[in-house]
């Protein structure tokens, strides 16, 4: 009798033993070429292996402690009698890769990355370890082994606005309201709107507090100065970008755009009949250029 050790297993070469028979089925196999019939001595192989040599092992040596909203990398040391190990995961912020062991004695790693979680929600995910194992017989069995993944949220503040005056329209994110919650790094984009009054909008990245801002609308002028919107009145700089915008402020608001005493000069046309809008200039001002 002869006892031979594979994996940590034992099996006997004799009384016609399993060692024989997969050898019986391997040929078969051999000679078969393909089918349903192929698929399962296939069955029948990798079953009978299982008994004889072992099938592909994955333990992990160390914990996987849950990621915290900031994220970061965690190493895992495991154990295996796989030829080859990969990893993958199943979410776009988590990364895995596996190590193979470098020499006798040193466990080999799978190093697990999860970005910032930007979210108030917790998030969860799967590292899928795929181990392949390779038979005396020539045979290779891959099985998925998985390890659970969690991330913490992250923590929301509070965002909100007060205006002047106090019965004014504010706008957060697309959405009528005055306060919204949000995390760390959120870009939040507002208006504040109220007839007679000019609109303001802005934008403001979350901080890692609360934060209220103020807003105080300016009642609307009966003129809109060019020289406010970038004018320059140089004769040289081209100032019709700054007529383009007083004039479009004027007529969103019914009045009139000041030019006052300057040379101004438009290096672009500057079109006026289509819109419901009024010039008016002061002693001394002078429009040159494409007019």
């Amino acid at each position: 009798m002869a006892d031979n050790t594979e994996n940590g297993k034992i099996y006997t070469l004799q009384d016609g033993g399993l060692y024989h028979l997969l050898e019986r089925l391997n040929g078969k196999i051999s000679a078969a070429g393909g089918g349903a019939d192929v698929t399962a001595l296939e069955e029948r192989v990798a079953a009978l292996e299982d008994v004889v040599f072992g099938t592909p092992t994955f333990e992990l040596l160390s914990d996987l402690s849950e990621f915290d909203a900031a994220g970061g990398s965690v190493e895992i040391e495991y154990s295996t009698n796989g030829s080859s190990v990969t990893a993958a995961t199943d979410s776009d912020w988590l990364t895995a890769t596996a190590s193979q062991i470098a020499k006798l004695g040193e466990n080999p790693t799978v190093k697990i990355t999860a970005e910032k979680n930007s979210g108030t929600e917790e998030r969860s995910g799967v590292v899928t370890v795929t181990v392949t194992f390779a038979s005396p017989l020539g045979y290779t069995y891959t099985k998925d082994f998985t390890i659970a993944v969690t991330q913490a949220a992250s923590a929301a503040h509070t965002f909100s606005i007060e205006t002047d005056p106090s019965d004014a329209t504010v706008t957060i994110n697309g959405v009528k309201t005055d306060s919204v919650e949000a995390v760390d790094g959120t870009e939040i984009t507002w208006t504040v709107e109220r007839s007679g009054y000019v609109t303001q909008s802005g934008a403001y990245v979350m901080g890692a507090s609360d934060y209220t801002l103020s807003v105080s609308l300016d009642e609307v002028p009966e003129y809109f100065n060019v020289l406010d919107y970038g004018a320059t009145a140089d004769g040289t700089t081209d100032d019709t970008g700054a007529f383009d915008s007083a004039l479009a402020a004027a007529v969103e608001y019914g009045a009139y755009v000041l030019v006052p005493s300057g040379t101004y000069y438009l290096g672009s046309t500057l079109y006026l009949d289509d819109r419901d809008m009024k010039l008016q200039g002061e002693g001394g001002s002078v429009l040159t250029g494409k007019i």
